[in-house]
């Protein structure tokens, strides 16, 4: 049988670039290690979370290490000084192969299948707290191809830290680690706890709002049936302004994953889609209200002091059928609606003395400490590590 000569030419290239690949892989994997830090956030999907404020806090500092950010979106927008490189690209590997740091937030990402002496990988995870029982708690759920890469991870990670002794202990019990978990404030709610001046004039000028509107952010977890985020939004904002007076507009923070999905939703004027706003903690920074259901969002947002609502239509079923939780809702410090008309009695009989209550005797409970100051305390840690 013979192959057509195109045939041969594609294939005699396929070769000579996996030849090539090859070959530069092996020469990163010999070259000297660089002062240079590789970040990712959640397989590639932008530049946020923690990952994002130890960056800037390093920029900031003007240091001289050099920074990489993966990518799947190689148009993604990134602040100077930061390089961009493809996500799962042979260019990763090489830089990986190159970095003395590593700093990602989510496990089981790509990543060389062994590391170099001398490196050290930072793994941030994402969100300060949650409720949903992680990792090993719901092995018998989680992808058995997830499982394997997520333990694989676990050998290479050298740093975790967490706002909360809660999570600490998950990190060094729960998640397939044995290596040094710290007590640190959380680098992405630097934003929150210490806004910039000028962000909500920002926040309000990209979805062309008036600076002096209120705003409540729909911020659920991710959920596979996109009816449950459906609700009458201007009934819920109508009581939020007679409780809490002004004008609300409500922005819809949707899961990436279910985007798509979201737009069959109900926008409008004053119901918006936030889900591509390019920083979620920027958004927790200006918001006046915050509604969910089990999203860790509503304790970073709830570092404010402000009023966080919970709202799930399937709540038992939930709880049941798709992820366990650590505590009773009973234990919370946040009630949870299951109907609308219970959801607006919550508003109308919001009392924010006992709120403030409930709030601090939780966070003492799991011993929650945030001041703002991650981002600085991750970086110190990144320049001693360089200089060694």
């Amino acid at each position: 049988m013979f192959l057509h000569p195109k045939r041969i030419i594609r294939l005699t290239k396929e070769c000579c670039r996996q030849a090539y690949d090859n070959i530069r892989l092996f020469i990163a994997k010999h070259l000297p290690l660089e002062d240079k830090i590789v970040f990712c956030q959640h397989e590639g999907k932008g530049m946020m979370d923690d990952p994002k404020y130890i960056a800037l806090e390093l920029l900031r500092r003007k240091s001289k290490v050099k920074m990489v950010w993966l990518l799947n979106n190689m148009n993604t927008p990134l602040v100077e000084g930061i390089k961009a490189v493809k996500y799962g690209s042979v260019d990763a590997l090489c830089e990986l192969y190159t970095a003395k740091i590593w700093v990602y937030n989510y496990k089981g990402m790509f990543l060389p299948p062994t590391k170099r002496k001398g490196q050290y990988y930072i793994q941030c995870w994402h969100g300060s707290f949650t409720p949903k029982m992680l990792e090993q708690d719901t092995e018998e759920t989680l992808p058995k191809d997830y499982i394997e890469r997520s333990k694989a991870d676990s050998k290479l990670i050298d740093l975790m830290y967490s706002n909360n002794d809660f999570k600490v202990n998950l990190f060094k019990t729960r998640f397939w680690y044995k290596g040094q978990v710290i007590k640190s404030d959380s680098p992405q709610l630097s934003v929150v706890v210490n806004p910039p001046q000028g962000l909500r004039e920002k926040v309000c000028k990209y979805f062309s709002l008036n600076s002096d509107v209120k705003i409540v952010l729909y911020a659920p977890t991710l959920r596979s049936d996109i009816s449950l985020y459906a609700f009458d939004y201007n009934k819920i904002m109508k009581a939020l302004g007679e409780k809490f007076g002004g004008s609300f507009v409500m922005l819809l923070r949707i899961h990436p994953s279910v985007a798509e999905q979201s737009k069959q939703l109900n926008y409008s004027q004053r119901v918006i889609m936030a889900t591509d706003y390019p920083d979620m903690d920027e958004l927790l920074a200006v918001s006046d209200v915050l509604l969910s259901d089990y999203s860790g969002v509503a304790y970073d947002f709830a570092t404010r002091r402000m009023p966080v609502f919970l709202f799930s239509k399937n709540h038992a079923e939930y709880i049941i059928n798709e992820r366990k939780q650590y505590f009773t809702q009973e234990e919370l410090p946040f009630p949870m609606s299951t109907t609308e008309d219970e959801l607006i009695k919550l508003i109308r009989e919001f009392d924010n003395n006992k709120y403030i209550h409930d709030l601090e005797t939780f966070y003492n409970k799991i011993g929650w400490v945030e001041n703002g100051h991650g981002a600085e305390n991750i970086a110190d840690i990144i320049e001693m590590k360089l200089s060694e």
